[in-house]
């Protein structure tokens, strides 16, 4: 293939940028799609609502702009898209994208680290100077223990006086109706994160629920999906504009314009 070439001068122990790999593998398939669309007299809008992607992100595919599009994983569906609509080996053009990540310099610096010995000799005269350290530190240790014990079994009965003493002199009537005022006002806190969503135009969407990600894809138009988190929700979307989402069943709202990156979080307050 085209893009393979790419490759094949890198030798299997040489570090591959994978970032730099996708803009310039990009920076082809987009030409390759923009000069098919115009050869079959295509505009981008006819493009953007025939393939159900914002025309922003039609844009971001032909000139790799990377600002514009969703994670890498997703640039490859919507180039299998477009290219498919085009007439073109979508599957085998999409594949050429890449989805690696820069880790191999990584573990390259772990398995060096991995080599390296590092050996301590002592003798048998400073073993035994630390032998004995050991059973002089743990005598001393048990010793400060006992005589906590015997301070705090000596000091108890006073403590439980004070305490006592203490409990009587607060007994005041006031102290119940505010107790009673607290408990409603935590009653009346939600418990847990409702989250409906309901999609106006086809958009990719990643949803994160108590720190786990639940879902991610390309919603059609027409879907609705509803998510609940105990504590903290997030969405992050690639056409804020063609998704409505209701938090705890309040008014439905737009998350931004049309084929805006967007990413929202939501989060309980927490409890005092």
């Amino acid at each position: 293939m085209l893009f393979l070439r790419f490759f094949a001068s890198k030798s299997s122990s040489e570090t591959v940028d994978y970032d730099a790999v996708r803009k310039t593998i990009l920076e082809e398939i987009g030409q390759t799609l923009k000069q098919k669309r115009l050869e079959l007299n295509y505009t981008e809008e006819l493009v953007s609502n025939q393939v159900h992607i914002p025309i922003t992100t039609v844009k971001a595919i032909e000139n790799a702009d990377f600002t514009h599009l969703p994670e890498p994983i997703f640039i490859k569906q919507i180039i299998n898209k477009y290219a498919n609509y085009l007439k073109i080996n979508g599957e085998e053009l999409s594949n050429c994208f890449p989805l690696e990540n820069n880790k191999k310099a990584q573990k390259q610096y772990l398995k060096k680290s991995s080599n390296f010995k590092f050996n301590i000799q002592l003798s048998p005269k400073y073993l035994y100077l630390i032998y004995l350290f050991l059973i002089l530190f743990s005598i001393r240790s048990l010793s400060n223990i006992l005589e906590f014990r015997e301070f705090q079994e000596t000091k108890l009965p006073q403590t439980e006086i004070v305490e006592t003493d203490t409990s009587k002199q607060n007994q005041q009537p006031q102290a119940i109706p505010a107790v009673e005022k607290k408990e409603e006002s935590v009653k009346s806190e939600p418990e847990e994160l409702s989250l409906k969503l309901t999609v106006k135009q086809d958009a990719w969407v990643k949803i994160i629920v108590d720190g786990k990600p639940v879902y991610e894809g390309i919603l059609d138009q027409g879907t609705e999906k509803e998510w609940i988190a105990k504590e903290k929700l997030t969405i992050r979307t690639g056409n804020a504009g063609g998704v409505m989402i209701s938090l705890n069943e309040q008014k439905a709202k737009e998350l931004g314009k049309l084929g805006q990156i967007e990413e929202v979080t939501f989060e309980l307050p927490r409890r005092s």
